[in-house]
């Protein structure tokens, strides 16, 4: 910091009668070190697709193929063994170049067998996804192949831990279909690895199937099989669920029930039909017929659901749901169906659930783009919270994790646009669960709902300099005390600020919106998504992408000096600033004269793009009380003791 001449200015300004003399001295920033370097931060994006099915622009190309799975599953289940028993249809046709000798299929529930890799990872204190309780996972009694079901044979079959190479007794060409039959069995566990599981109460279990039938992985122009890819990444295609259980159980999960004249009795499915078309809640299911029910006729039932685009679901079955439901009016004149079935023991928030989801729903949907189902499920159930097409599972009684059942609602709702809509490989954990957060947060912003985290509280996490692995790191390799920070709260702070602070709403909407539309139902990489924003804002990121995104750098912006032109504040102060830290980020700088008069200033990130010092002039009208960067502590700097100036003392004469 620039000091004067004995500590006293040469000039005598007349202000409000009086004249008032300014001793101006500062802490000096000069010697601290700095490692930024405009020429890494700045140096051309090498983020271009490499292929021709996805555009320079971030689009799905015009050679752009994507592979389609169809099924139609039938299983029962037994609620003495917790066994089910399925068969699973599958139609997989091959819109590739390339023929394909063998088919990868996903047997989630070998995650429960003692050799999985799962279970040989989980600690010996347990973990949140690990396995707890082993089975003898999925069971296959017989596969089968062909060009269609009538040319069924039998077929070789590989288990490789949770997957399941089936060889084809040919090479599926490209353009042809295969045909595959399983039939299967598996146990369901009590601890499902909170994916699935049992929960007792006092008016029957409640049931939570997750993983029901072998699903086909995605091939794609990238890696070609996706063998061992993580979380929600399969192929959309129609699925035909019948779903049979003793009599007096209630199901719901994926899908839109398709027979309910046959599952509901007459006064249930009046109030079902009558759901379809309120917009008040309506009470499908009350207590008191929880807790008296009618009798039931027959030993079993099947419910059968339907739902396009989607390649896997989650069912809850039980005698004990209060069944909630009510219209959703999306856009184009669409309505879908939102309900929420949990037991008579749920947190009392579950009473108002179902109101509030139609309006996240609705909201999402006005924000960005429509909700893609025709109804949208919440179960209570002993799962913390996960999300399948158009269903949620979320815990009955607990919020945990600091989050309401509002918060992890409109989070699992989210997931039907990042990842189920927006399919992209988990193993990217910032394009499911970072990108969800995301748009957690603006319909928070939107609807003034509770939120897990405020951006302030992350900002303020981000600010202390500590090591995390970058975001691109393989979700598998994300220790799981950092996952939070690297999956969910980083990314969605850093799109936040992408949105609010350096492009604006105005523009990033539309593109965001438009990476949306382009992609549903399909597999975008984080290139696509980079390449999407920068050619439709019109700014080049590569700066953004590589500090918040492709390295873990830190911010540290910095006041240098503030020397009056002349030494005279009638003349003008130049102000230096200086960028330490290897991040990037535009500049915000309040002055404050001593008249009262505050200016703020924007600067781009491109201020640093050349060297980490920047002088500016500031036409000044009277001295100058404090310069202050980033005054609404928005930015996640880490040494916020060098970012303001401010003089030290000062006295009048009258």
């Amino acid at each position: 910091m620039k000091h004067f001449m004995n500590g006293v200015l040469s000039k005598k300004l007349l202000l409000s009668g009086c004249l008032t003399f300014y001793i101006l001295t500062g802490k000096t920033q000069s010697n601290e070190a700095v490692v930024y370097n405009a020429t890494t931060a700045f140096a051309l994006s090498e983020n271009s697709s490499g292929v021709a099915s996805r555009t320079p622009d971030g689009r799905p190309g015009a050679g752009y193929r994507q592979n389609k799975a169809d099924y139609g599953i039938a299983i029962s289940f037994d609620t003495l063994t917790r066994t089910v028993n399925g068969v699973a249809e599958i139609t997989y046709t091959n819109n590739s170049s390339q023929a394909l000798p063998y088919i990868w299929l996903m047997a989630g529930q070998n995650r429960f067998r003692k050799d999985s890799r799962v279970a040989q990872l989980t600690p010996a204190r347990g973990a949140r996804f690990g396995v707890q309780e082993y089975t003898a996972g999925c069971e296959i009694t017989s596969m089968e192949t062909g060009a269609n079901r009538r040319s069924m044979q039998m077929a070789i079959y590989q288990v490789t831990d949770t997957y399941v190479k089936v060889m084809l007794s040919s090479p599926l060409l490209p353009g042809k279909k295969a045909a595959i039959r399983v039939a299967y069995h598996f146990q369901l566990p009590y601890n499902g690895s909170d994916y699935m599981g049992i929960l007792n109460t006092a008016h029957g279990a409640v049931y939570q199937l997750g993983s029901v039938f072998p699903r086909v992985a995605v091939y794609d122009d990238i890696q070609g099989w996706n063998a061992l890819a993580s979380g929600y990444f399969v192929e959309p295609g129609s699925l035909d669920m019948r779903i049979t259980v003793p009599s007096g159980l209630i199901v719901q999960g994926t899908g839109e029930l398709k027979n309910p004249e046959a599952v509901l009795s007459p006064a249930l499915l009046a109030r079902y039909r009558h759901a379809w078309k309120s917009d008040t809640v309506v009470n499908i299911r009350s207590a008191n017929e929880v807790t008296n029910p009618a009798g039931s006729s027959g030993r079993s039932r099947t419910w059968h659901f339907t739902a396009d685009n989607a390649g896997d679901g989650m069912w809850g079955i039980s005698a004990s749901f209060i069944w909630d439901a009510v219209k959703v009016n999306l856009p184009s004149r669409r309505t879908a169906l939102a309900m929420a079935l949990y037991p008579p023991e749920s947190n009392p928030e579950w009473r108002k659930i179902t109101g509030q989801m139609k309006t996240i729903l609705e909201t999402y949907s006005g924000l960005w783009t429509p909700y893609p189902y025709t109804t949208s499920v919440n179960i209570a159930g002993s799962i913390t919270g996960v999300a399948a097409p158009a269903v949620s599972v979320i815990d009955y009684q607990k919020s945990s994790y600091g989050n309401t059942l509002w918060t992890k609602t409109n989070h699992e709702l989210g997931h039907s646009w990042f990842n189920m809509m927006i399919a992209a490989d988990s193993k990217n954990g910032w394009m499911a669960e970072g990108l969800n957060t995301f748009i957690n947060q603006v319909n928070c912003d939107t609807l003034g709902g509770e939120r897990p985290f405020t951006i302030s509280d992350a900002i303020n996490r981000l600010s202390v300099n500590m090591s995390i692995p970058s975001l691109n790191t393989p979700a598998s390799s994300v220790r799981p005390g950092i996952m939070a920070m690297v999956m969910y709260i980083k990314p969605a702070v850093a799109l936040y600020l992408l949105r609010n602070k350096i492009i604006g709403k105005e523009k990033f909407d539309p593109v965001f919106k438009g990476f949306m539309m382009d992609w549903a139902f399909k597999h975008p990489t984080p290139g696509d998504f980079f390449r999407t924003m920068e050619n439709g804002t019109g700014e080049d990121l590569g700066w953004f992408w590589r500090g918040w995104f492709l390295n873990d750098w830190k911010l540290d912006q910095a006041i240098k000096e503030v020397a009056y032109v002349n030494n005279d504040p009638a003349q003008g102060v130049n102000i230096t600033m200086v960028n330490r830290g290897e991040q990037v980020m535009p500049a915000d700088v309040e002055i404050r004269e001593v008249n009262g008069k505050t200016t703020l200033l924007h600067f781009p990130a491109q201020v640093w793009q050349t060297d980490s010092v920047h002088t500016f002039h500031y036409a000044s009208s009277a001295a100058l009380e404090n310069v202050i960067l980033d005054p609404g502590k928005e930015l996640p700097d880490t040494n916020r003791s060098n970012n303001v100036w401010k003089t030290l003392s000062t006295f009048s004469i009258r």
